[in-house]
């Protein structure tokens, strides 16, 4: 794999290793996600410490967020290999990891569909409106991110496209990366967002 960038920390006296790389996707799989406005990038990240503290951890997502605490969370996951700190541990999480990476640019494509549909199902403002109220309702949102969530719709801080499905949850995520600092309440509140898009677009047909 290809890396962009790379953050990497070790801490507690050389215990613990932590961190996330930048991918660059194949030439293919670059052009698809050019095509859509804000897409989601690809990330990995990991995670290691030899006081046994935490297991050893990689996910391949859109974001990971870990910490030497032993936080660990994923949002737009596509894959996540773990074991425990025991004898031949090295070399079993290392055989996991081969798998994962091997199939990941073929799950991160399925991804890139998933978001390409959402930019291709196009939503009047009176529907965004509806799944805003919908989105506070569920907890998603707070009254105030809502009102936040509804001036981004009309007033994009970024080109996200037409007015669509993946132009609202862009709205959403947005506000959420900036209000809500708790990065596990974000991921739950992310993970209902998620839940509630992809039900309305099922329900469009």
């Amino acid at each position: 794999m290809v890396t962009a960038d790379r953050d990497i920390e070790i801490s507690h006296g050389g215990r613990r290793i932590f961190g996330t790389y930048r991918l660059v996707a194949p030439g293919h799989i670059r052009d698809l996600g050019d095509a859509i406005p804000g897409r989601v990038e690809p990330m990995l990240g990991f995670k290691n410490s030899n006081d046994q503290i935490f297991c050893g951890r990689i996910a391949l997502a859109g974001r990971v967020f870990n910490c030497s605490n032993g936080m660990w969370l994923i949002e737009e996951g596509y894959g996540e290999a773990h074991h425990k700190n025991t004898v031949n541990a090295e070399s079993q999480l290392r055989e996991k990891m081969q798998e994962m990476v091997e199939a990941y640019w073929t799950t991160f494509e399925y991804v890139l569909d998933s978001q390409r549909r959402l930019a291709a199902q196009k939503i009047h403002n009176i529907e965004a409106h509806h799944l805003i109220c919908e989105g506070q309702r569920q907890g998603i949102t707070s009254a105030t991110h809502a009102g936040r969530v509804l001036d981004a719709w009309h007033d994009e801080p970024f080109d996200w496209g037409e007015k669509s499905l993946w132009r609202l949850h862009n709205c959403h995520t947005y506000v959420l990366d900036r209000e809500v600092k708790n990065p596990y309440v974000r991921s739950r509140r992310n993970l209902k967002l998620n839940g509630m898009i992809e039900q309305y677009d099922h329900s469009l047909g």
